[in-house]
């Protein structure tokens, strides 16, 4: 079994529940217990997919040495990464 634990805002309070996905269901999707995986919601489904990498982990420590002496945060980084703005 996967614990998952899914974190939602409705309205005025925040509500962070835990639930199990059985293997066999994860199996039937295609994915595994070991991968990281992205857990939404939308018109009252709940949607689970495998979560993209961190464009981090691909940039050199020494680059993302030099953006935080710069003072430029790894959320800026990502998010230029992300859009392929460089």
């Amino acid at each position: 079994m996967l614990r998952a634990e899914i974190k939602c805002n409705h309205t005025e309070k925040e509500m962070s529940e835990e639930f199990i996905i059985p293997y066999s269901l994860l199996e039937v999707a295609g994915l595994s217990d070991a991968e990281e995986l992205e857990i939404s919601y939308q018109d009252g489904a709940i949607i689970i997919e495998r979560a993209e990498p961190d464009p981090l982990t691909s940039v050199p420590i020494e680059l993302m040495n030099l953006f935080a002496d710069l003072g430029i945060s790894d959320a800026t980084v990502r998010s230029v990464l992300m859009k392929g703005e460089i």
